[in-house]
């Protein structure tokens, strides 16, 4: 056990034990840094069996977390070897759980019960739809945590693993007995372990329902999930059919997505005998009435509806039609649409935003990037409200604003609309933001002012975003990012604005967790969550290589270079790089967060003499060259990965190719006849390439004319 007061890492200080497994020992800690509290899971490494086994499955867990992005779902930021002993810090949760509810309180109400049915079901969706899936196999409700808002997180990924469609069996039956399926430990005759899939997660739901809304634990007698009304009549009979479903012996008779079980969840009351049986009545009596309703439809459509709530209606359906063609990538059909509701009604202010947000975030083909005097995505969205510029409101001034501050860098512009939008109309927020912003512009625009002259403004602003601005509003995680943007134009002339910095981060990244569900529903679908956090963690990067290059000693600058190096990480995984999403943006993104990860990972090898940083270097080259393929943004990767190698093996065995071992001497050939199939790289058109493919040691080993000298 550790003992209270000690300090993980420089900064995790152990606070309490707050719970403890057979294995492991969880920790309340403080970041003392960034004053944030996390759980910490201690496992003391003694080399026998089980634990070589629960190690595995907590490697499993923190590669499975680092990646979700669900407010049930948990997150791990750091994991921690100190002497033989493994400790992971993740997210900690607030509260108890459900199986300490049940003891202290019975059978739970039903409506509750499917409120957090409903989120574990969406928390699990989310898990499936990952790539690749991922099946968590012990839901239960120990594992699940009641918040003291009333919100459910899921905890304890020990027993996830990714589902590949190839693989027909598990190794091992994993799963609480009760709780799980049946294909977790084998047929009916115990032979085998059959392959567990989505389907699986859904069985142990439904125990998990079962015991919340019964009281009657699967794991004792009589060791079964009977319909719940025989427990309580007053139970819904649609919530029974549901838990039925879930629990059914054989998959293919459960739900087979959790999408599905989420419908039904949704519609729980509509499969109730009673529902039914009104519904039905209700059809019956619907053949009488029928032709009178629609005649009187007709009357009132022909002389009730006021002209006003026709425009209203025709301006929304066109708005939504155009939503509807973005998600569809129909962006000729969007642009369309959103000048028609224009025309319906130049003074409302949705279709302008829609339309400026299609040509700044989703249309890419022909979006002037190629030359200064072309104009930019963003201004050809812009130029449909200069056309209406006496008519628009103030939030899409605000927008026009942002858009010249975001997308097209031009302070000027910016600064003239941000002051354009008035502070006595109908929006305070964009009103007292665009008045920080245009300060913000000044400074920019005057090249001679320093920061000192403006950091009264941007503190201020800072405040006001953070106290001010509702935190399911976009625009909030559009500030957190130019205020970091703004500290890290200054973070070289003043080291303390790090802390700042990272304590700006840790927030904006909170805030987004904890309301993730609404924010993607009103962020552009390019700008979701997903973006931001990545965003965050790319300023991170910068934040701590910055802090590395500054470290006093080689202890503390290896623990930034190790901080950035996750922070680029998370930064790539946040990248859509693949598929009909991937983007020229986020390619190039991609292919320069790979150098810079893979660059901060040879830097630690050499300044720790630990070489085992340069195999994680090259495996980050390999991932981004396999990726991108002989896509042209796989050039800046290539001149980054031979320059490293040629550097590297010189340093280690002299210039003359001849002295080189042949694994060596394998790897600069490989690296260098794959660059070659990129065409910017064949063509000679990378600045560096060509220069290294002139260096005598690489024209040699690329000529086949070295001959190793040792293995």
């Amino acid at each position: 056990m550790t003992e209270l007061g000690t300090v993980l890492d420089g900064k995790y200080e152990i606070l309490k034990k707050v719970g403890q497994g057979g294995m492991s020992i969880v920790y309340l800690a403080m970041d003392n840094r960034l004053n944030k509290q996390w759980a910490v899971k201690e496992i003391k490494n003694d080399g026998s069996k089980s634990t070589a086994t629960l190690l595995k499955g907590l490697e499993r867990e923190a590669n499975i977390l680092k990646d979700v992005d669900h407010p049930v779902l948990p997150r791990i930021v750091d994991i921690i070897n100190e002497n033989g002993t493994i400790y992971v810090v993740m997210d900690f949760v607030e509260g108890r759980p459900l199986s300490d509810v049940l003891k202290a309180e019975g059978a739970q109400p039903q409506e509750k019960v499917i409120e957090w049915g409903r989120a574990l079901a969406s928390a699990l969706d989310y898990l499936h739809s990952m790539n690749p899936p991922i099946i968590y196999r012990d839901m239960k409700p120990s594992n699940v945590m009641l918040k003291p808002d009333g919100s459910v997180k899921l905890i304890d990924f020990g027993t996830a693993k990714e589902y590949i469609v190839e693989n027909n069996a598990d190794t091992t039956a994993l799963g609480t007995r009760g709780y799980a399926a049946p294909e977790q430990f084998g047929d009916a005759q115990g032979h085998g372990i059959y392959n567990t899939d989505a389907r699986t997660d859904i069985y142990n739901l439904g125990a998990t329902l079962y015991h919340l809304v019964t009281g009657k634990n699967p794991c004792e007698p009589p060791y079964e999930i009977k319909p719940i009304r025989q427990w309580n009549p007053m139970l819904s009979s649609g919530f029974e059919r549901i838990i039925q479903t879930c629990c059914q012996p054989s998959p293919e008779d459960r739900y087979q997505s959790c999408s599905e079980l989420l419908y039904a969840l949704d519609h729980y009351n509509e499969l109730d005998d009673a529902y039914k049986a009104k519904a039905k009545h209700k059809i019956a009596a619907f053949s009488v009435v029928a032709g009178l309703s629609i005649l009187s439809a007709c009357c009132a459509v022909i002389g009730g509806v006021k002209k006003g709530q026709l425009k209203d209606l025709d301006y929304n359906n066109k708005v939504n039609e155009a939503r509807d063609a973005v998600d569809e990538g129909d962006y000729n059909k969007a642009f369309e649409c959103y000048k028609a509701a224009v025309d319906i009604d130049p003074t409302a202010s949705d279709a302008y935003i829609g339309y400026m947000e299609t040509y700044a975030y989703y249309y890419t083909e022909d979006d002037g990037n190629t030359s200064a005097n072309t104009e930019t995505a963003a201004e050809k969205g812009i130029r449909l409200a200069l056309k209406n510029k006496d008519e628009i409101k103030d939030d899409v001034k605000f927008k026009i604003a942002m858009l010249y501050y975001d997308e097209v860098k031009d302070y000027s512009a910016a600064k003239k609309y941000f002051n354009m939008v008035d502070e006595s109309k109908d929006f305070p927020d964009q009103a007292k933001q665009a008045k920080y912003y245009a300060a913000i512009c000044d400074s920019k625009i005057n090249k001679s002012a320093s920061f000192d002259t403006n950091k009264e403004n941007i503190f201020a602003f800072q405040d006001y975003n953070s106290d001010n601005i509702d935190d399911t509003n976009p625009d909030k995680y559009t500030n957190y990012l130019n205020i970091a943007y703004i500290y890290l134009g200054e973070i070289s002339n003043n080291l303390e604005l790090a802390n700042r910095i990272e304590v700006l981060m840790d927030e904006a990244m909170k805030n987004l967790d904890d309301n993730a569900e609404v924010l993607n529903s009103q962020f552009p679908a390019d700008r979701g969550v997903k973006y931001y956090n990545g965003q965050y963690s790319g300023v991170m990067y910068s934040v701590y290589t910055e802090l590395a290059e500054n470290a006093d000693d080689a202890g503390q600058q290896l623990h930034y270079y190790n901080s950035a190096a996750n922070s680029a990480a998370l930064y790539l995984n946040s990248l859509d790089i693949e598929g009909e999403n991937a983007t020229e943006t986020s390619k190039k993104a991609y292919s320069e967060y790979s150098v810079n990860e893979a660059e901060t990972y040879i830097k630690m090898a050499e300044n720790s003499g630990d070489d085992s940083y340069y195999d994680e270097a090259e495996r980050i080259y390999g991932n981004a060259e396999t990726t991108l393929g002989t896509d042209d943004n796989a050039a800046v990767v290539y001149v980054s990965h031979l320059s490293y190698l040629v550097d590297r093996y010189s340093n280690k065995f002299g210039s003359d190719s001849a002295a080189w071992n042949a694994s060596a001497t394998r790897a600069v050939r490989k690296v260098y006849e794959n660059g070659n199939k990129v065409p910017a790289l064949a063509n000679g058109l990378k600045q560096g390439w060509q220069s290294l493919s002139n260096d005598l040691t690489v024209k040699s080993i690329v000529n086949g004319s070295s001959r190793s000298t040792s293995e």
